[in-house]
């Protein structure tokens, strides 16, 4: 699946870490399939992959490979711009030479979200985009649309394997409704008038600022609230005192009350082949104003009013849904509870593996999520495999390279190494170097000890204690649990990375809603400094640290030693997550009072901050390069950033 459905550090927009294709990853593998993530470079070298299929959703990340990767590809995106159609037939050509081993070699279905990309910038990339797109659409094996509607909008023929898969509810991902009065309670709304919604990513073809203006044509009263983290770019600075808007990451549960609240939700965008704004309102029965285009004139019929392309249609559809009576708003309502009811994830997944048997005849799949008899599989139901996971980039590995070469790690330690995944990968990467695995939970020790015998680690070793300040003994709050949705497969084990020396601060309320902290052990504790001392280790090279909460200890043990370590991965929160826990500002300034420079941030884009940092010792020369080549990209990235905005600003956004 493309783009990898569980890589939670690339771009959302980009479809990376989307809940839905985990939703998806997850139902797939509960019917018996492999579900492996590719990357941009496996598509463009599919020999290097063995699969009975490829499912390629968005397009934008190959796009922007295929951009900055190919200075002649991007020069005549640039001139397609200006010369037009022979440009854009260039780049078609292109393209298909490019993607026609990935077609040769594997059977593919293009899963058709949208007809042109709704954010990706430049305006270069943007025009190479339709044409991946355009070829994509002509080449796939077999396509999925999200509703019958959708095949009108497409120019290309379709392919003989065509399934239509509606999407579920969208209420798995935000959680379930909640009545309309507590959740204008819980947004500080009176129990009187209208409330509008609009919500998603906006852009000039979805413009909040032409919403603004109409709304304000209407009678006081009612209520328009603005989900979107740039709409501030659209936004005039004064907003009318009924307008409220939200930006930034939001929560899925304030999704959830948002859309709970709505009497109708507005989707000014034209030309959207399915949008997920107008699935997330029929899931929540919130009837909408939208477009008649694409997957919306069946997903939302007899629950919609419809924009006409005339400028003064988004006015009066306002003023029909502010005026109309209770009893014609509850039966649009109602139309809304039916569309939900029809779709489910269910009859999405079902639809989706009948057209995986048409172009693969010999998959053994079940259409159905029932589970096997127990007695006659379990013997033959493998252990979990790490196999997946290795052979995926993280982004601790990939930093790591960029700033040693191979040979040059001699130490590194991976502190909270859980099962070993990540010292195994080290293992692989840096083969001089000697990788230490700091773990305390005995359980976990176990399987750090079979994973290095299976993938033999031979130079790493398991260190079984907690790294901390002191020399000791410490109680060790031991996690477990299973998330509601299952993202990285069944066979993944959640539960037991978590666990931490530090309580969590949420006390006896499950962390994230379904981590939980119910048994309590003794583990021995010892520091970096003492351990050092006595393996006569003079220098480390490179530390990985995950230790939920307790870094800040593991720090502190390590004073005598960090003038000679080279480089540190650890965790950090913005917020206590774990009692006591140092919070990612405590780290900084711990860290840079001890010469170490923040070189790379990589955050999981939740609202607690979570994420990991990157520091180089700075009184290593030989982080100057990398910290040089850093500092170059920010200033090169800053610099096209604001000459894009100013050149917006004078000359207009570049995107259709």
């Amino acid at each position: 699946m493309f783009p990898e459905p569980e890589n939670a550090s690339a771009g959302s927009r980009a479809g990376a870490g989307h809940s839905l294709f985990r939703q998806f990853n997850s139902m797939l593998r509960a019917r018996g399939c492999t579900v492996s993530g590719l990357t941009t470079s496996a598509l463009l070298q599919p020999e290097q992959v063995e699969l009975d299929l490829v499912h390629i959703n968005w397009t934008e990340l190959l796009a922007r490979e295929l951009y900055f990767g190919t200075r002649w590809l991007r020069l005549t995106a640039r001139a397609a711009g200006v010369i037009g159609e022979p440009a854009d037939a260039v780049l078609r050509a292109a393209v298909r030479r490019r993607l026609r081993p990935l077609f040769r070699r594997h059977k593919v279905v293009y899963e058709v979200h949208d007809l042109t990309s709704n954010w990706l910038q430049p305006a270069g990339a943007h025009r190479l985009d339709r044409a991946v797109k355009a070829v994509i659409l002509s080449e796939a094996h077999g396509w999925i649309v999200h509703e019958d509607s959708c095949l009108g909008e497409i120019a290309c023929p379709p392919p003989a394997a065509l399934a239509t898969c509606r999407l579920g509810g969208f209420d798995l991902f935000h959680g379930t409704a909640i009545s309309r009065e507590a959740a204008r309670a819980s947004l500080g709304l009176p129990t009187s008038g209208r409330v509008f919604v609009y919500a998603g990513y906006s852009s000039p073809r979805r413009n909040p600022r032409e919403l603004v203006a109409a709304f304000a044509r209407l009678p006081a009263g009612h209520h328009l609230l603005i989900a979107s983290s740039n709409a501030r770019d659209f936004l005039p600075a004064e907003l009318p005192a009924n307008v409220r808007l939200f930006t930034g990451f939001l929560e899925d549960e304030f999704l959830r009350t948002l859309f709970s609240a709505a009497d109708w939700t507005v989707m000014p965008g034209r030309h959207y082949l399915t949008s997920a704004v107008v699935r997330t309102a029929i899931s929540y029965h919130s009837p909408v104003i939208c477009a008649p285009f694409g997957s919306q004139i069946d997903m939302a019929r007899d629950a919609a009013l419809w924009l006409d392309d005339d400028s003064a249609s988004l006015s009066s559809r306002l003023s029909t849904a502010a005026t109309m009576p209770d009893a014609e708003l509850a039966r649009f309502r109602e139309a809304a509870g039916r569309r939900q009811a029809e779709r489910t994830w269910e009859k999405f997944v079902a639809a989706y593996l009948s057209l995986v048997t048409r172009l693969v005849p010999n998959t053994s799949v079940r259409l159905d999520a029932s589970a096997p008899d127990t007695a006659s599989s379990s013997a033959a139901t493998p252990p979990p495999d790490l196999s997946y996971y290795l052979s995926r980039p993280s982004a601790a590995a990939t930093e790591f390279q960029r700033l040693l070469p191979p040979s040059a790690p001699k130490v590194i330690c991976d502190i909270g190494a859980c099962e070993g995944e990540d010292s195994i990968r080290f293992s692989r990467l840096f083969p001089a170097a000697r990788v230490f695995a700091f773990e305390a939970l005995p359980s976990n020790q176990a399987l750090v000890r079979e994973n290095f015998a299976r993938y033999a680690a031979d130079r790493a070793e398991l260190v079984p204690l907690a790294l901390s300040d002191r020399l000791g003994t410490a109680t060790f709050h031991v996690s477990s649990g299973r998330p509601p949705e299952l993202f990285a497969g069944e066979d993944w084990n959640y539960g037991n990375k978590s666990s931490s020396l530090l309580p969590p601060a949420a006390g006896p309320v499950p962390m994230h809603g379904w981590i939980e902290f119910k048994e309590r052990i003794e583990v021995p504790t010892d520091t970096l400094d003492r351990f050092c001392a006595a393996r006569g280790l003079a220098a480390i090279d490179l530390v990985h640290m995950d230790v939920q909460g307790a870094e800040l200890l593991v720090l502190r043990g390590a004073e005598r030693m960090l003038p000679f370590i080279t480089a540190i991965w650890l965790e950090v929160s913005a917020s206590e997550l774990y009692r006591g826990q140092a919070l990612d500002r405590d780290i900084t300034a711990f860290m840079r009072a001890h010469g170490f420079a923040l070189a790379h941030v990589e955050l999981l884009g939740n609202a607690t901050g979570e994420g990991d940092h990157f520091y180089v010792n700075v009184r290593h020369a030989r982080v100057w390069p990398y910290l040089a080549a850093k500092r170059f990209a920010a200033l090169f990235s800053r610099a096209r950033f604001s000459l894009g905005a100013l050149k917006n600003r004078l000359l207009g956004h570049p995107n259709p």
